[in-house]
């Protein structure tokens, strides 16, 4: 089984991988496409005046925001406050900012965990793009957000589902023949629904969507992983082996090329889940 997220070890590899995210962050781009899609599609009543964003990264999905919302009238004057659990993320989303937009009062830039914010007031709009996969208690962390957010207040995030990298699960489990998992177990669209009812968001909407992504061997798909920081960051069970070996490590790449080749390369599946709720 799966350990418990470590927190220390997701800021210290985001903050690893900040050279590297905006090259290899192919699938985080594609969701930050159409989060902002479906956010543009809503019909928010009255002026949104305060957004707060969590898990910035490097800014891609920062900018979306800034240049489709603040072209609408509702939004133009808004507050934002941009967070990132890796001050070395937020620190390149700000320098991206400044050099398009410029920095004003508007714009707040602050190291915070997402899973446990807290603010003076509370907003009108909070977005997220692909970091609600790093929280440890996604139930909890819903209803916190929810207790930050103005009545009528939308939540808009996307995350991974339960089937991402389910070439890498079946390999772990044939090729080492036990219960270990390769990294964190990811929610289903059902349960995802489920708890965003649960802690009083109306009108939720979980759409789910695939990825098929290549990469010329099953080596770059692991250099990969590590160069946008999503590397496995779980704390291993109390019994359990922390991390491969080198002879297991050898024996995974040689199962994953052997079995999840096609002409256009070696394959992994993310399954997309993309949700939004009004608060009550």
């Amino acid at each position: 089984m799966s350990g418990v997220i470590n927190k220390k070890l997701v800021q210290k590899r985001f903050s690893q991988a900040v050279g590297s995210y905006d090259q290899y962050a192919c699938i985080q781009k594609i969701m930050a496409g159409e989060l902002l899609r479906l956010l543009e599609a809503v019909n928010f009543a009255g002026k949104v005046e305060k957004i707060l964003e969590i898990g910035c990264g490097t800014g891609y999905f920062t900018q979306l925001i800034m240049h489709s919302l603040m072209a609408n009238k509702r939004f133009s004057s808004s507050e934002i406050l941009i967070t990132d659990i890796s001050s070395d993320m937020l620190e390149v989303c700000k320098n991206k900012i400044s050099r398009q937009f410029g920095l004003n009062n508007n714009l707040y830039f602050v190291q915070m965990d997402g899973e446990k914010i807290s603010l003076d007031k509370p907003v009108d709009l909070i977005v997220s793009n692909a970091a609600f996969q790093w929280f440890q208690d996604l139930n909890s962390a819903l209803g916190l957000l929810g207790k930050n957010l103005n009545k009528n207040g939308w939540l808009f995030f996307s995350t991974f589902g339960e089937s991402t990298f389910q070439e890498l699960r079946q390999i772990f489990s044939s090729v080492l023949g036990d219960k270990r998992r390769p990294g964190q177990q990811f929610i289903s669209a059902r349960a995802l629904d489920e708890l965003m009812v649960n802690n009083d968001f109306k009108e939720v909407k979980v759409i789910k969507d695939y990825y098929r992504q290549y990469f010329p061997r099953a080596r770059d798909f692991f250099a990969a992983i590590k160069k946008v920081g999503a590397s496995n960051a779980c704390t291993p069970q109390t019994g359990s082996k922390g991390y491969l070996g080198k002879k297991h490590y050898r024996d995974i790449l040689n199962y994953y090329q052997k079995n999840y080749s096609t002409v256009e390369g070696v394959y992994c599946t993310y399954e997309i889940l993309y949700c939004y709720g009004r608060k009550a």
